[in-house]
């Protein structure tokens, strides 16, 4: 059935002042600026996928992030891509890298995948190290952090309960010493993490119903890339010239997501390959081990698939030898021939499918996996080349020419695309029905 993308009108709260008490004081909600998302055009790939009787919220939540994200760089770049056009409404033009001694993100779930993601590109842009820690551990310890470093607590509900106790334990921290300013990067504005912090950021990606969340965590990324530059915005300092060829990529992503959403044989390819394999091992590293453990979330909570998710690299050192030849292997491989990224990644492919040991891969085919996805740098044609026989079932995927530190980007919204699909191949509602799935709904919504 096709779907009619509905009229969404989505209030988002502007930022509020910087409180004398973060951890009591609500937040300036009088004058709050509306963004109105205007009606999200059919996309190719809302026809691609039939609804249980939950309904549509998933393909509509997908469709939705070109829309989100060009409201965000309308946000953040003004006309050209100077950095200076990158201001926080409550934060002071004073605060910059110089001001912090590092990044500490708090997150669960999806939040912590998606600060993994955004890690490479804020620390390149912004000069600080980035540290992210697990909010469901730092919630129950004393929060230890660097002097003068900046928190980030990342929550789509604003009400996360680990996120919200590990904020409190950071705020409690900096009652007896110099400790740091605090970010909530929330979606809802007047909810608890939101009214904790001193500084807010909206995601700006509007209501999401689906239990899976897929624009409230693009619009994530992209609100932690322009953290990054925003902080990393300091008039004459070394690098500038780098840092506005990173704003100038970031401009395109949401025109490049709203072409590649059009774009579905691949991801249905794919998908047929994938819908009868009870084991998908995911396979990412860098800044797309985020997106290789995020992907691996979609496709588990939404397919109920026994999917696995490692660091390309540290696959080699033991849990390799678990493959078997009916289990299938996503990897995740942008770049092109040149970049140190894609050859890293490249050769732990290679190890993974036996093709650095021609002799033990010939001798032993019962240790290859039949099926393999590879997802690529659309102008790599190479790697079609190499790869097109390694396995029974070779489907390529490709993504938009970018840098690694943008990449996640497109390879996350490729698995909100795959995990669509398999759901109607395999007559699974895409949106989560407590039928199909009562021991997800409930975890979410205990989380939330």
């Amino acid at each position: 059935m096709r779907v009619d993308f509905s009229l969404h009108n989505f209030a988002v709260s502007s930022m509020g002042q910087k409180s004398q008490k973060a951890d009591v004081a609500p937040s300036s909600l009088s004058n709050a600026s509306v963004f109105e998302f205007p009606r999200y055009s059919p996309l190719a790939y809302a026809s691609t996928i039939s609804f249980g009787k939950n309904g549509e919220f998933y393909p509509n939540e997908v469709g939705a992030q070109p829309e989100v994200l060009k409201k965000l760089s309308d946000r953040y770049f003004k006309g050209d891509d100077t950095l200076q056009n990158i201001k926080f409404a409550d934060m002071p033009d004073a605060v910059n890298a110089k001001t912090y001694s590092g990044i500490d993100v708090l997150g669960s779930g999806s939040a912590r995948h998606v600060a993994m993601m955004a890690q490479n590109f804020v620390e390149e842009a912004s000069g600080l190290p980035m540290n992210i820690e697990y909010a469901s551990q730092a919630a129950h310890k004393p929060y230890r952090g660097g002097k003068n470093a900046l928190v980030v607590a990342i929550s789509q509900s604003g009400t996360t309960g680990d996120t919200k106790q590990a904020l409190q334990e950071v705020l409690k921290a900096r009652q007896d010493s110099e400790y740091t300013d605090t970010v909530a990067l929330v979606n809802v504005p007047d909810t608890p993490i939101w009214n904790m912090a001193e500084y807010k950021v909206p995601v700006g990606a509007g209501t999401e119903k689906s239990i899976a969340a897929t624009k409230s965590v693009t619009a994530q990324l992209f609100n932690l890339w322009a953290i990054g530059l925003r902080l990393g915005d300091q008039p004459g300092t070394k690098g500038l010239e780098e840092r506005k060829s990173k704003v100038a990529e970031v401009k395109q992503v949401p025109g490049n997501v709203e072409k590649m959403l059009q774009d579905t044989t691949a991801v249905n390819a794919a998908a047929e390959a994938l819908k009868d394999k009870d084991v998908i091992c995911i396979l990412g590293r860098d800044s797309n081990l985020g997106t290789a453990l995020e992907g691996h979330l979609k496709l588990k909570e939404m397919t109920n698939k026994d999917t696995i998710a490692y660091s390309a690299g540290d696959f080699e050192h033991g849990p390799s030898a678990a493959l078997k030849e009916n289990q299938a292997v996503i990897m995740l491989l942008p770049g092109l021939d040149n970049d140190n990224y894609f050859q890293r990644a490249k050769a732990n492919l290679d190890s993974v499918l036996m093709l650095d040991k021609p002799d033990v891969r010939k001798a032993h085919p019962e240790i290859i996996p039949d099926t393999i996805v590879i997802f690529k740098d659309e102008q790599n044609k190479q790697v079609e080349q190499e790869y097109a026989n390694v396995a029974k079932n070779v489907v390529f995927v490709n993504i938009p020419h970018s840098s690694e530190n943008i990449s996640p980007m497109y390879n996350l919204i490729r698995f909100h695309q795959l995990s669509g699909r398999i759901c109607e191949l395999t007559g699974k509602d895409p949106d989560g029905s407590p039928e199909q799935q009562p021991r997800l709904e409930k975890s979410v919504k205990k989380a939330n």
